[in-house]
C-alpha cells in the first residue's frame, strides 16, 4: 500500500510545492511596502500558517487513510505497525478504502490550494486579464 501512494505523492509533490510557492509568493508580493522591503503583515503571517497546514495536510494524508481505514473495518491497530505505516493482515476491502482515502486526501488538499488561489485571484483586479 505504501509504495503506490509514494508514487502518487512524488508525482503531485511538484504541484503541490508550486501552488504552495505561488500562494506564498502573491501574498508577500501584495503586501510589501512601498520600499520594495517585504512586510510581515497579519495575512502574509497568516498566509505562512495556512500554506503550512496545507503541507501538513499533504504530509499525513497517508496516516490519516490508514487511521481512517483503521476505524470503518474495525481492524486492530497494533501501534508498533501502524506507527511504521501499516495495517497488519489487510483485506482487499482495506487496501481499496486505503487507495480511496489516501488519493481523495491528495486530492482534497490540492483543490483547497487551487480554490484559494482562486480566491486571491478574485481579490486582486491585476491578475484578471483585460483586453
Amino acid at each position: 500500500m505504501k509504495a503506490a501512494t509514494e508514487i502518487l505523492w512524488g508525482a503531485l509533490a511538484p504541484f503541490g510545492h508550486g501552488l504552495w510557492t505561488a500562494i506564498t509568493g502573491a501574498v508577500l508580493l501584495a503586501h510589501r511596502r512601498t520600499s520594495g522591503h517585504f512586510a510581515f503583515t497579519a495575512p502574509v503571517v497568516g498566509t505562512y500558517a495556512g500554506v503550512a497546514l496545507l503541507h501538513a495536510l499533504w504530509d499525513s494524508t497517508h496516516g490519516i487513510a490508514l487511521w481512517l481505514v483503521a476505524q470503518l473495518t474495525s481492524a486492530p491497530l497494533n501501534s508498533a505497525l501502524f506507527g511504521a505505516g501499516y495495517l497488519p493482515a489487510v483485506t482487499d476491502q482495506q487496501k481499496h478504502l486505503f487507495t480511496l482515502f489516501s488519493v481523495g486526501g491528495m486530492v482534497a488538499v490540492s483543490l483547497m490550494g487551487v480554490a484559494w488561489v482562486r480566491s486571491l485571484a478574485r481579490r486582486d483586479p491585476s491578475w484578471r486579464n483585460t483586453p
